[in-house]
């Protein structure tokens, strides 16, 4: 099933690649099955599809802020679970190792959040974004001392908190 899922993926990608006026370089998908266990204690295979290219104009199919990325992927996803819709497929993209380069960005922002809130003893806030970089900063904020994070906000405002450890205990005496 993986080998199907992959030469599926291809074939969609340069499909779509045949109608624009980009040349694609690059090309690797990788497919693995894993298997994960649902609230009802049954086992569920999944299927995890990594699709990575490079091109000549990144910049025209990542969009601002990687917008057209994410919905490159998102309509690349709906391809796949309309086509196997008995198994359950989840697809990550990157271009141009786009995504790698921002979660590098972010880390360095998360670490110097962290060094801000254990010097000056207040939390701080980052700015609103996507739940898989919420997602990063809080497993980069759970492996360090002496803070913790919260998310905060609704739809595209949520964002993440930073706050020094000595804060939760506090919080958690006045309740």
């Amino acid at each position: 099933m993986t080998e199907q899922i992959k030469n599926k993926v291809v074939e969609l990608i340069e499909g779509i690649f045949k109608h624009l006026p980009i040349k694609k370089k690059k090309l690797t998908v990788n497919v693995r099955k894993d298997v994960r266990k649902t609230e009802e204690d049954n086992e569920r295979e999944i299927y995890l599809v990594e699709v990575n290219f490079h091109t000549e104009s990144p910049e025209l199919i990542i969009g601002y802020h990687g917008k057209n990325l994410h919905a490159f992927r998102v309509l690349l996803q709906s391809f796949l679970n309309t086509l196997y819709p008995d198994h359950d497929v989840r697809v990550t993209l990157d271009i141009d190792n786009y995504f790698a380069q921002q979660l590098d960005k972010l880390s360095k922002r998360v670490r110097q959040a962290i060094e801000e809130v254990k010097l000056l003893g207040e939390p701080v806030e980052l700015k609103p974004m996507s739940p898989k970089f919420r997602r990063h900063v809080h497993l980069i904020v759970a492996d360090t001392d002496g803070v913790y994070s919260e998310s905060k906000g609704m739809g595209r405002a949520r964002h993440v908190v930073i706050y020094p450890a000595d804060n939760e205990e506090a919080q958690k005496e006045e309740e």
